[in-house]
């Protein structure tokens, strides 16, 4: 998202800090939650989901980190 027309720089910088710090939380709270499930023999639906929402945020999260570097 760009914010160039709204916000200065120094503004910018500080919400792209934000937002990586907030999914790295949430990616670090969905995969305590997931450790936190019982193993069993079987996926079921809340596992799927787990799963799914750690590999989305890791995601999210890669790519940012990506623009990062590639911003540097």
């Amino acid at each position: 998202m760009e914010y160039g027309y709204l916000f200065p720089d120094s503004i910018k910088s500080q919400m792209e800090k934000r937002k990586r710090a907030i999914l790295a939380i949430l990616l670090v709270l969905a995969i305590a939650n997931y450790a936190r499930l019982g193993n069993h023999d079987s996926i079921r639906t809340v596992d799927l989901l787990s799963i799914l929402v750690m590999g989305a945020l890791a995601g999210l999260l890669l790519v940012d980190v990506m623009s990062m570097l590639k911003g540097k």
